[in-house]
């Protein structure tokens, strides 16, 4: 028994299948000849740069430590404290030559606030240069900084009181000790720009202290590209608009 169609309705569905077939022939065209481009980021040049600052707390003669140094990391007693012995260091390390060119300079802040944690209010504060701007110079793509600097404590707190005592105003005080340090390279892939500020805090007129900071800043970095990279073939989609044509 055959099955009868209209003819106007036969005529539509031969119309909707082929412009259905068509749409498919180009999708599995495309797919198979145009699969598209995505973006990818590569490193092209990559470095290592680290800024870190160690230091050892020297005491007065006391009747209360065998020894006459105490390790980082301690709570310490203000009275005991005779000095503290300050190791800079910044190395960079760059994967092959480049021309690097910069500056740094260390420097201590001593500065009156009132407030804690985000809500601080710095009311004054005074920069005592320790040293300034030595420039750095190199083309093998290698930085090594070593400062070795000795705090007297004392000097610090005793300007903080008599900064006090003058403004009569009541405050917190503190001792900052930066290491700012801001180089720019050359490379034959580019160029790069970094400035890390690795620090210690030191609370001032205080019966003991404890030593806060950034002390270790860790800031690997890379030079990137972008490039557009062509898209594998969905050998399912291929697969699949092959079926559906073959079905039309």
């Amino acid at each position: 028994m055959k099955l009868k169609i209209n003819k106007k309705i036969r005529l539509g569905l031969i119309i909707i299948i082929s412009v259905t077939a068509i749409v498919f022939a180009y999708l599995l065209y495309n797919e198979i000849y145009n699969p598209g481009f995505e973006e990818q980021t590569n490193s092209i040049y990559c470095y290592n740069n680290i800024g870190s600052i160690d230091y050892t707390i020297y005491l007065k003669p006391n009747n209360l430590y065998t020894g006459n140094t105490l390790e980082e990391g301690k709570l310490y007693i203000t009275e005991f404290v005779d000095y503290i012995d300050v190791d800079l260091n910044y190395e960079f390390t760059g994967e092959r030559a480049a021309d690097i060119k910069g500056d740094y300079n260390i420097t201590a802040k001593v500065k009156g606030f009132t407030g804690e944690g985000d809500k601080i209010i710095n009311i004054w504060e005074k920069d005592f240069p320790i040293i300034q701007n030595k420039r750095i110079n190199t083309s093998d793509g290698k930085v090594s900084i070593n400062e070795n600097i000795k705090m007297n404590l004392n000097e610090y707190i005793t300007f903080a009181k008599e900064i006090k005592e003058a403004t009569k105003i009541s405050s917190q005080t503190s001792l900052t000790l930066y290491m700012n340090i801001n180089i720019k390279g050359d490379t034959d892939k580019g160029a790069f720009e970094e400035f890390i500020i690795p620090n210690l805090v030191i609370p001032l007129d205080v019966m003991m202290f404890e030593i806060l900071g950034s002390n270790i800043i860790d800031k690997p970095g890379a030079i990137e590209e972008t490039i557009q990279v062509q898209q594998a073939v969905n050998r399912n989609l291929i697969i699949g608009y092959g079926i559906i044509l073959f079905v039309l």
